[in-house]
């Protein structure tokens, strides 16, 4: 997922940013099943794959399939996965407004190479 999402940005809005301060929030949660999808959402992160289960993500955590689901059901609680089908997990596509950075989004990367500048015209000749 870190992959799929590097480089995306909404206005100000760093996707990155966002899933971290989401990661610190669970993290710091009470209840276990925020805890444990904190632990899941790190393990994932560094998978290329398009879909998680419970029994793949309880491997990953070292949990057992009950709290694996849990953890994977509160990542679509936050909206940081869907559940595709039953059982399977994967992260949200991006929006039509979301897209990766590119020059068009900031132009002080430029596109295309810039025109040289005009060149001066000779004086013209004295009558």
């Amino acid at each position: 997922m870190r992959r799929a999402w590097d480089g995306v940005e909404y206005d100000d809005l760093s996707v990155r940013r966002s899933l971290a301060a989401a990661h610190d929030d669970l993290a710091a949660a009470a209840r276990e099943a925020d805890r444990d999808a904190a632990l899941a959402l790190r393990h994932i992160g560094a998978l290329d794959l398009p879909t998680y289960g419970a029994p793949l993500v309880a491997r990953l955590t070292g949990t057992d399939d009950r709290r694996a689901e849990a953890a994977l059901d509160r990542l679509v609680d936050v909206a940081l996965l869907e559940e595709t089908a039953y059982g399977r997990y994967t992260p949200p596509r991006p929006g039509p407004r979301l897209r990766p950075r590119t020059a068009r989004h900031h132009p002080e990367t430029p596109t295309t190479p810039k025109p040289p500048p005009p060149r001066s015209l000779p004086p013209p000749p004295p009558p």
